[in-house]
């Protein structure tokens, strides 16, 4: 399947990555779609959420690769502190993917309630 997050999505989301190039970003949305599929299919992600999964999980894969700088500097004065991701980590190991773990059922999401961003209340 195709991913349906576009690159605005990914953009909207991931503000420090909007100077990367289309290309660059098209690249996470086909991989964020393959991943995404497997947890469609096992019923952990429904379909109603597959888009905002696939921009979170290019969002979490970009991170992993362009996020690793600790400290921008400008004009000698300036900073700009980054989180730099935890390898081995997994989805853990950026703010993309945790938000992506949320969006996770623990089982099968056909019987899952309400779900917050925090968590699923009764």
């Amino acid at each position: 399947m195709s991913y349906v997050a576009t690159i605005n999505d990914v953009k909207a989301k991931y503000k420090e990555i909007e100077d990367e190039s289309d290309e660059t970003i098209e690249s996470a949305l086909e991989d964020a779609s393959i991943l995404v599929d497997d947890d469609v299919i096992n019923g952990t992600i429904t379909e109603k959420k597959r888009k905002m999964a696939e921009a979170y999980m290019a969002c979490h894969l970009l991170f992993l690769n362009f996020g690793k700088t600790i400290e921008d500097k400008w004009d000698g004065d300036t900073t700009d502190k980054k989180m730099a991701p935890k390898l081995g980590m997994g989805l853990s190991s950026s703010p993309y993917g945790q938000f992506y773990l949320t969006l996770k059922c623990k089982k099968d999401c056909s019987n899952a309630g309400p779900v917050s961003g925090f968590g699923s209340f009764s």
